[in-house]
């Protein structure tokens, strides 16, 4: 019976990822069709430079993440190379196109020398890094979004929630109690397997982490530049830089959502759509999510095929 019992739970819980999904993905398809129901597409004319120019800053803004990463592992304990850290952290951003986001420190930990960096060094280090982005980028919403002229609660209230409680998990004391809890040591001595993250580990990953999202702000400027709405003025690129991470974070968020699609372009939209309107505001969002996707296509074959690898798993 026991057995049953959790094989009923398992699909209920299955069934209810789906149908969230599904509802968030229902939401955020019916308000990019609104939009884009009002574009004139035959006005817009894309500009190949700003668009190379967006996908390479954004590759930049993800390598300062996969920079911190690298410090978050050595921290636990774990031994790393930049090359081999940045491999690992840029190819596996393909595997958050999964629903749950799972395989991400899964494909991290078979990118890796696990003679160097053991799986729970890597796995734990993932999560941890990822954490702090969604604090750092909640936080980052708020400031520059506020500052930009953007007062609304509807958005400043979600991206303040994300900064909070994300801002909260990754102290290291209520982080390692939370390692704790899944029974994965943190050791005080080298028999053990996980050392603890220190508190100016974290001070450094704020600086890090918000340099990172200065740089997908201004690839998203690049992609509103490359469909004619350049915004590059000091005001312009705050707004962009708020957009751009409160549209990442929510995305991660919405967790059974593969890589937050269709929920990152709304929220664009939403956000973008009082300033220069609803069907500008969705081709921005479309556009910024396609120089993402072949940007992170792009970099993978390259650094799969050519980059430096960790000497045992791939």
């Amino acid at each position: 019976m026991k057995f049953v019992s959790a094989h009923l739970k398992r699909i209920a819980l299955t069934l209810a990822k789906f149908l969230v999904a599904a509802v968030l993905l229902y939401m955020a398809i019916r308000q990019i069709k609104g939009a884009l129901e009002e574009a004139d597409f035959s006005t817009v004319t894309l500009s190949p430079c700003y668009l190379v120019i967006s996908g390479i800053l954004y590759l930049v803004g993800m390598a300062f993440f996969g920079s911190f990463w690298r410090i978050v592992v050595a921290d636990m304990g774990g031994k790393m190379d930049r090359a081999e850290a940045l491999r690992a952290y840029l190819i596996s951003q393909l595997g958050k196109y999964v629903p749950g986001k799972a395989l991400v420190p899964m494909m991290r930990c078979a990118l890796v020398d696990r003679s160097r960096s053991s799986v729970s060094i890597t796995a734990l280090s993932s999560v941890y890094e990822t954490l702090a982005m969604m604090a750092v980028g909640g936080l980052i919403a708020v400031l520059t979004l506020f500052a930009a002229g953007i007062h609304r609660a509807s958005i400043l209230v979600p991206a303040a929630a994300i900064a909070v409680v994300f801002g909260i998990v990754v102290q290291p004391f209520v982080f390692q109690s939370l390692v704790k809890l899944i029974g994965i040591p943190l050791r005080k001595t080298s028999d053990e397997l996980v050392s603890p993250v220190r508190s100016r580990t974290l001070i450094r990953g704020i600086y890090i982490e918000s340099a990172g999202w200065l740089f997908l702000g201004i690839s998203l400027a690049a992609a509103a530049a490359a469909v004619g709405s350049p915004m590059w003025d000091l005001k312009g690129l705050m707004l962009m830089t708020g957009n751009s991470a409160l549209a990442i974070t929510g995305g991660f968020v919405a967790v059974v959502v593969p890589a937050g699609l269709g929920v990152r372009t709304s929220i664009i939209i939403f956000t973008l759509s009082p300033i220069i309107g609803p069907s500008q505001a969705a081709i921005i969002g479309l556009v910024m999510r396609a120089v993402q996707i072949v940007s992170e296509l792009f970099i993978s074959a390259l650094l799969y095929f050519y980059g430096r690898r960790g000497r045992s798993n791939d």
